[in-house]
């Protein structure tokens, strides 16, 4: 998984992908499903939910997880 995000760039510089606003999009999709793969985030339903704020040892996933800590902690708890 870790190659994600390399190949999405790769097609954008390729042209591959359209508009320049959907790359950002792209790279944060990508970011997700990394952390999903090692076990630190999951989807429930519509929702994004931490299960292990525990370092990657991957300096870009690791600010992302934090980010996503920080979201979540910032919107509170939801109902559901």
């Amino acid at each position: 998984m870790d190659w994600l995000s390399d190949d999405l760039l790769l097609l954008c510089s390729r042209g591959r992908v359209g508009r320049v606003y959907t790359i950002g999009y792209a790279l944060m999709a990508a970011e997700l499903i990394r952390l999903a793969a090692r076990e630190r985030i999951e989807i429930r339903g519509d929702q994004i939910v931490l299960t292990s704020a525990e370092p990657t040892g991957d300096a870009e996933l690791d600010a992302a997880l934090a980010g996503i800590a920080e979201w979540l902690a910032r919107r509170g708890p939801t109902s559901g």
